[in-house]
């Protein structure tokens, strides 16, 4: 090959990198002066956890299908599949009956909604909308900038929030990521009111439209009563006292357990902060449940901190891999916290997705935060904060679950790795905040 053509194309390459890191480096400046971290009140709310997507959509596609006034309903990905078109076609059945239904997905996360979907559901009255479409300037940064939240509202009584999204994938129908396990809660109580308010505020970012906050979108909270999910038997909230080792489900609160929880919302900021002062504040355990693992340097040494000052800390990842090079970029940060003491277990029961952290038994958080730097500093997020050690002891005995079907994951398992390994490791690292 001529050298000529080889030095331009280097040339060309370095131009690119050159007005990438300009691009980004003006967009996060923009973005930081705009964003905001909206903490909501603390409430007390009934809280239902699901950890299994075929459980959940059943129970969903109830509550759906019992609408009475509106629909509100966000997430990250929605696919083309059958399974997805059944939710579509769900949606419009409500609008024709005359609903109010809203439909928000992300831009990069359901790139490839068909366009016939998309004219289906607006020909049904569906009102739909991409959140975070890609405009100038700064095109590379707010392509990266993603709407990672989950959020449904039915009739402003009910609330689901988590990490499933729509798509074959999240019932089991994946061969190479089955079974999908997650970590879903659906809410009743005044909890239901943020959830609407951040929806509306995330549609009219969309839209360019502002909803009006009318009182229907917000109903007495008397009148925001939870239903037992309706694929259960009428025993099922027995399980509310069964001991962990009999558990293969989650709890469903009855009437009258209250749960205190705050929501917090995030644009791509702030995060970090938020769980560095819980790490920091931790006195005898911290649990962290994530698909990707690849935490910012301040959270890195604040654990380490934290494993030396005797402090218990788990962390479950998969075993099980859902994007390139998304395990290898964690080795790095992994292998210290492994000679620090910490345990390290990785999922072997399908593909763990759950996003939950647990700081000495007093405070949970279950959302949509990935412990990465992706969700820390690009996404818009919203998390869940409980309070209450009986919701948490509840919550724990599910992720307990999760831990028998787990491998612990030794410092020599990642010391003694491939030269392929070694290579993707270096491939990785500069894309860590991208993946």
């Amino acid at each position: 090959m001529d050298l000529k053509y080889v030095l331009m194309g280097l040339a060309l390459l370095f131009v690119l990198f050159i007005l990438l890191y300009i691009d980004y480096k003006f967009g996060r400046k923009s973005h930081l002066a705009s964003s905001e971290r909206k903490e909501y009140p603390v409430r007390s709310c009934q809280l239902y956890l699901f950890n299994e997507g075929p459980d959940l959509f059943k129970d969903m596609f109830q509550e759906i299908k019992n609408a009475k006034n509106h629909i509100h309903i966000l997430f990250y990905i929605g696919r083309n599949d059958a399974f997805s078109k059944e939710f579509y076609s769900l949606l419009e059945v409500k609008a024709r009956e005359g609903l109010e239904v809203r439909l928000l997905l992300d831009w990069v996360g359901s790139f490839r909604l068909s366009k016939q979907i998309i004219a289906e559901l607006e020909a049904a009255n569906v009102h739909f909308a991409f959140s975070h479409v890609p405009k100038f300037p700064f095109l590379f940064y707010k392509a990266n900038v993603r709407n990672h939240r989950k959020i449904a509202v039915i009739d402003g009584k009910l609330g689901y929030l988590g990490g499933f999204n729509v798509g074959k994938e999240y019932i089991d129908k994946d061969p190479k990521l089955s079974p999908w396990r997650d970590y879903h809660m659906k809410l009743s109580g005044d909890i239901v009111c943020d959830l609407q308010t951040q929806f509306l505020l995330d549609w009219g970012k969309a839209t360019k439209a502002t909803v009006p906050m009318l009182s229907r979108y917000f109903p007495q909270s008397g009148q925001a009563v939870m239903s037992k999910p309706a694929f259960q038997d009428v025993e099922m909230s027995k399980l509310f006292e069964a001991p962990a080792e009999s558990m293969n489900e989650p709890e469903l609160a009855d009437k009258n357990a209250v749960t205190k929880i705050q929501a917090v919302a995030s644009e791509g900021a702030m995060m970090e902060g938020l769980f560095s002062n819980r790490i920091r504040a931790a006195q005898e355990s911290i649990f962290i449940g994530t698909p990707y693992f690849i935490p910012s340097k301040l959270l890195l040494d604040d654990l380490l901190d934290a494993a030396r000052r005797g402090v218990k800390i788990t962390i479950l990842v998969p075993h099980a891999a859902d994007h390139m090079l998304v395990q290898e970029a964690s080795y790095r940060f992994l292998r210290p916290l492994l000679a620090a003491g910490v345990e390290v277990y990785q999922f072997m029961n399908g593909f763990y997705h759950a996003k939950a952290l647990v700081f000495d038994d007093l405070i949970c958080d279950i959302g949509t935060t990935n412990f990465d730097q992706r969700s820390l500093f690009l996404n818009y997020e919203i998390n869940c904060f409980i309070t209450d050690k009986p919701s948490i002891a509840k919550i724990k005995n599910v992720i307990d679950l999760d831990l028998r079907d787990s491998k612990q994951l030794q410092l020599a398992d990642l010391t003694n790795v491939s030269m392929m390994t070694k290579v993707k490791e270096v491939i990785a690292r500069p894309l860590a905040r991208f993946m």
